[in-house]
């Protein structure tokens, strides 16, 4: 996937909240309980599902931050956001929130953040203003050394 981007995976104007999460929508919104970690500069939303209070264990989070290095991108470029409490409608109304440039789904499917369409996992979609990716759980494509290849290879084709 590197290779198709000279500079970044994700080429868009910084974004305001760049070097910081961005805040929660509301008191009574579930967004607001959500764990998020990251600064949101290049406007890439990476949504996760795991049990718990924290956004994903430690492990997994050093593996996610190879991966952005590998697409030449850091946390200060993304923000990571554990949905796990969501519906997927909420999950809808967080993402489109963010107005993200390029939306990730590890271990979620189109369907669980309500998108109109089936895409196969790990081609980019173009949806609205946005493209949309999705892969396997982190904790899988740990274990998995083809299809974290083809994760890394997405845009190739």
């Amino acid at each position: 996937m590197a290779s198709l981007y000279r500079d970044s995976l994700i080429r868009s104007a910084p974004s305001e909240g760049k070097g910081h999460t961005v805040a929660p929508l509301g008191k009574g919104d579930p967004a607001s309980r959500t764990p998020v970690l990251g600064g949101f500069g290049k406007s890439v939303l990476v949504m996760v599902s795991h049990p718990g209070g924290a956004v994903m264990p430690d492990a997994e989070l050093a593996f996610l931050t190879n991966i952005l290095k590998a697409c030449r991108l850091g946390m200060e470029d993304v923000l990571l956001a554990n949905v796990q409490g969501m519906d997927a409608a909420e999950r809808k109304s967080f993402a489109e929130s963010r107005r993200a440039a390029f939306l990730v789904l590890f271990g979620l499917e189109p369907a669980d953040v309500a998108l109109p369409m089936s895409f196969p996992p790990m081609k980019v979609q173009r949806h609205g203003q946005s493209q949309y990716l999705h892969a396997p759980a982190l904790r899988a494509l740990q274990t998995d050394d083809a299809t974290r290849a083809r994760l890394l290879t997405a845009g190739e084709a």
